[in-house]
């Protein structure tokens, strides 16, 4: 329900009565008739103008609920064994020299407050914090059986389905070859 005095949207569980009630004389007066206080009212912010402004000036605070434990240390990324630990590498030892000329601030070795900022660096590093959202979590799973594979010899599951389909293709063929020569 939208409360223009406030300029927000309120989430009320009310009874059809209620309803009536705040038709016939307004939500304020309803509410203070129910002893309600609306301004303790928890609401869903819309994307108002402020909200839409105050976003464009924070872009980095806001966490991606996806995956909150992604690894954006730069250091950390470089010296792991991830599949994009390379591309870290190289661009770690691009910064480098600059960390230790003062010119690169050591906050920034966070991908997402590098990417947020006006570094000259940004673009690259916000190119690396976007390859690592999309492919980042595939290409860890996909090293990640590669691993246990050399590890135990085992295969991934997708693997070993279409070893089994292989084979059941070939037995197919090999009966049909059979059954052509008899």
């Amino acid at each position: 329900m939208y409360w223009p005095r406030a300029n927000r949207w309120l989430k009320l569980r009310i009874s059809t009565k209620a309803m009536r009630t705040i038709e016939k004389i307004g939500l304020e007066p309803a509410a203070q008739k129910a002893g309600v206080d609306l301004w303790q009212v928890p609401f869903q912010m819309g994307e108002s103008e402020e909200r839409q402004r105050w976003k464009e000036a924070n872009p980095a605070i806001r966490n991606s609920k996806k995956q909150p434990r992604q690894m954006k240390n730069l250091v950390k990324l470089a010296e792991s064994d991830h599949p994009l630990a390379i591309e870290a590498k190289q661009f770690l030892e691009k910064v480098r020299p600059m960390i230790k000329a003062g010119d690169f601030p050591e906050e920034l070795l966070h991908l997402g407050k590098l990417a947020a900022s006006e570094h000259a660096l940004a673009g690259e590093g916000r190119a690396l914090l976007d390859r690592f959202r999309k492919e980042g979590q595939h290409l860890a799973e996909a090293h990640r059986l590669e691993k246990l594979q050399e590890k135990y010899g085992l295969l991934a599951p997708s693997r070993v389905m279409l070893e089994v389909d292989e084979q059941a293709k070939l037995k197919e063929l090999e009966s049909l070859s059979l059954s052509e020569a008899e």
